[in-house]
C-alpha cells in the first residue's frame, strides 16, 4: 500500500476562522500567544524559560507517578526509558491530550499522537533539546457522550455505542468501569459492520485482547476501566515510539497541584473577567468565543460519589456544592487532606499541567487553539508562562475508489466547493459538445421570441389581444422548466453511477456532514488495510507542515 500526501487550503478542512488564521495568518493572532510555533527559535526561547522557572523538585514525583502508571499498563522499554530521562534536568516534554475515546475514538486522536511523536523527535534532532513525547489521558473529564461510541463507514456513517445506561451523568471517566460483556458486544458490533477482509481477524484479535483482566475494577473482575483500556490500546499501537501516558486522576498528581485551589479562590473573579473580556475581544476581531462563562464558579470541580460537581461562589467568601455550603478554609482543608476530591476544569487544567511538567510545546486541535486564545491571560494571572501551542496534524484519507469521481471533475476542490446536486447537474449538463442547460434555454428563448414576433404582427392589424401573449410566455417558461426536469431525470437514471459515486465521496470525506477525522475510528481503516497503515500515517504526517493533508491510498 502506497500513501501519497497532498496539502489542501480548502476552508472546509479548517473548522473555524480562528484556526484557519492560526495556520495561514498567525500574525493576526500572535498577541494572544507567547511563542510563534512556526519558528525553531521559539522552542529554544521556551527551553530557556523552563530552565529559569521550572521547579525541578517536581521531577522525582512526576517520574514516580508516570512510571507506576505506564509500567502497570505493560508499557514497552522505549516508554519506560523516556520516563527515566524525564528525571534528568534539561529534559522537557511535548504533550497533547484528549478524552479516552472508546477503542481510541475518532482517528484525529491518532493524528494528534503522531504529531506529538514527530514534533518531539524533530525538536530533539534540530535543537539538541532533550524532549520526550507525552499524552494526557483526560480521565478526570466527565462528558460520556464524547467517549461512548465509535464511527464506522458502511452504506452510511454507523455509530457503534457501548451501553452506559447504568452510569450516572457527570461521572468521572476514571471512576467508570463497564462490564466486559458490554465491551464484547461493541466488538461484535464492529465485526458485523466492517467488511470482511484479510485484516479483520488481526483487528478483532487486538480489540478482544485489549479487554484484559488487569484493567478491571478491584471490586469486580467483570468490569473494565474505560481510561485504562484506552491507554492500553494506545501503548499497543505506539509501543515502538516511546509515548508516555499521563493520568491526571492520580491523587499524587493532584496533591502536587493542590496549591492552585487557593489561587483559584483568590482570583476567580479576575479569571472570569479575563476570559470574558478576551472573548469579547475575539468576537470584535471577527472570531468566535470558545468559552462563555455564565456562572460564578471556581475553576475546580468537587468530586463526590464519583460525580464532578461545580463549586458555586457565594457572597462573603462562601461556596456551595449542590445543597451544602463551605467556607474558604473548609475547602482548602479538604484539599490538603484529600486532594482527590478536586479536579480541574478546562481553564485551570492546562495552567496546572504546565506548572507540574516541563512543557516545551502543547499539541492542539482547532478547538483547543481557540481555548488558548481566550485563556492565555489566565496564565499571566497565575504567573505561569504559556508554552508553544503547536497545531496537530489534520488529515483526510482518500481511498482508491474515490479516484474516478475526482478525475471526473478534474479537482477535488471543485467537488468540495459545489453542492452535490449542482455537481450532478453540472456533469449531466455537459453531454459531449452539447450543454443541456444551454439547449433547453435556447428553446425557451426561441419560443418566447416567436410569440413576441407574432404579437408585433398582430398589433400592426390594430387588433387588441390583451395579455394573452404574456400568459403564453409564462406557460412556455413553465413547460420548458418541466421539459428540463424530465431530461435531467432521464440522464440521472442513465448515470446512476455518478450519483452513487458522489454520495460515496461525500460519505467518506464528510461523514454525517463532519470532517472524516472527527467521526471515523482508526480501526475502520486498519480493517481495510491492516494495522500497518499506522506506519504509512506516521510517515505521511511531517512536522512543521501545518496544512491539512489529503492522504491518497494507492
Amino acid at each position: 500500500m502506497i500513501m501519497n500526501a497532498e496539502n489542501s487550503k480548502n476552508g472546509r478542512f479548517y473548522r473555524n476562522k480562528l484556526y484557519m488564521d492560526y495556520i495561514f495568518d498567525f500574525q493576526r493572532l500572535s498577541e494572544y500567544f507567547s511563542y510563534d510555533y512556526r519558528k525553531i527559535k521559539s522552542y529554544k526561547k521556551r527551553m530557556a524559560e523552563i530552565e529559569k522557572s521550572y521547579d525541578n523538585d517536581h521531577r522525582s514525583g512526576v517520574v514516580e507517578i508516570l512510571d507506576d502508571y505506564n509500567s502497570g499498563l505493560g508499557a514497552g522499554t522505549e516508554t519506560l526509558e523516556n520516563i527515566k530521562k524525564l528525571g534528568e534536568r534539561g529534559t522537557v516534554i511535548v504533550v497533547g491530550g484528549q478524552q479516552p475515546g472508546l477503542f481510541t475514538g475518532p482517528v484525529f486522536i491518532i493524528y494528534k499522537i503522531i504529531t506529538i511523536l514527530k514534533l518531539s523527535c524533530f525538536i530533539n534532532e534540530k535543537t539538541g533539546i532533550k524532549t520526550i513525547p507525552c499524552f494526557w489521558n483526560a480521565s478526570d473529564d466527565s462528558n460520556m457522550g464524547q467517549v461512548d461510541s465509535i464511527g464506522l463507514i458502511n452504506d452510511e456513517l454507523m455509530e457503534v455505542k457501548i451501553d452506559t445506561s447504568n452510569i450516572k451523568k457527570n461521572s468521572r471517566f476514571s471512576n467508570i468501569y463497564i462490564e466486559r460483556e458490554k465491551y464484547k458486544k461493541v466488538i461484535e458490533g464492529i465485526g458485523s459492520q466492517l467488511a470482511k477482509t484479510d485484516f479483520s481477524a488481526e483487528v478483532l484479535n487486538l480489540l478482544n485482547g485489549s479487554i484484559a483482566d488487569k484493567y478491571t475494577d478491584p471490586a469486580d473482575n467483570n468490569r473494565i476501566n474505560l481510561p485504562e483500556l484506552f491507554s492500553n490500546i494506545i501503548l499497543k499501537l505506539f509501543s515502538d515510539h516511546g509515548i508516555v501516558l499521563i493520568d491526571p486522576s492520580d491523587e499524587r498528581l493532584k496533591k502536587m497541584g493542590d496549591g492552585f485551589l487557593e489561587k483559584d479562590i483568590e482570583k476567580y473573579s479576575s479569571i472570569k473577567e479575563s476570559v470574558d473580556n478576551r472573548g469579547d475581544e475575539l468576537e470584535r476581531a471577527g472570531y468566535h468565543r470558545q468559552l462563555d462563562i455564565k456562572q460564578n464558579t471556581l475553576n475546580h470541580f468537587f468530586n463526590t460519589g464519583n460525580i464532578r460537581e461545580k463549586i458555586e461562589c457565594l457572597p462573603d467568601m462562601d461556596y456551595r456544592i449542590k445543597d451544602k455550603t463551605y467556607s474558604r478554609r473548609e475547602l482548602i482543608s479538604i484539599s490538603e487532606e484529600d486532594p482527590g476530591f478536586f479536579s480541574w476544569n478546562v481553564i485551570m487544567r492546562p495552567v496546572i499541567k504546565d506548572t507540574l511538567f516541563p512543557v516545551l510545546a502543547t499539541v492542539c486541535g482547532p478547538g483547543e487553539i481557540s481555548y488558548f486564545a481566550q485563556i492565555s491571560g489566565v496564565y499571566d494571572l497565575m504567573d505561569v508562562r504559556l508554552p508553544v501551542i503547536y497545531p496537530r496534524s489534520s488529515a483526510t484519507i482518500i481511498e482508491k475508489s474515490m479516484e474516478k469521481i475526482i478525475k471526473k471533475f478534474d479537482s477535488i476542490d471543485v467537488i468540495l466547493e459545489t453542492d452535490s446536486e449542482q455537481l450532478i447537474k453540472r456533469s449531466l449538463n455537459n453531454n459531449g459538445d452539447i450543454s443541456i442547460e444551454e439547449m433547453v434555454g435556447d428553446l425557451g428563448m426561441n419560443l418566447e421570441r416567436t410569440v413576441e414576433d407574432f404579437e408585433k404582427e398582430v398589433s400592426r392589424t390594430g387588433l387588441i389581444i390583451g395579455n394573452s401573449s404574456d400568459r403564453i410566455k409564462r406557460n412556455i417558461k413553465k413547460e420548458v422548466g418541466v421539459l428540463k426536469g424530465k431530461i435531467f431525470s432521464g440522464l440521472k437514471k442513465e448515470n446512476q453511477w455518478l450519483i452513487d459515486a458522489l454520495s460515496r465521496f461525500c460519505l467518506n470525506l464528510f461523514p454525517g456532514g463532519e470532517l472524516q477525522e472527527r467521526e471515523v475510528n482508526f480501526f475502520y481503516y486498519a480493517n481495510r488495510y491492516g494495522i500497518g497503515i499506522m506506519d504509512r500515517l506516521y510517515d505521511s504526517l511531517d512536522p512543521f507542515d501545518f496544512e491539512h493533508k489529503l492522504l491518497f491510498l494507492k
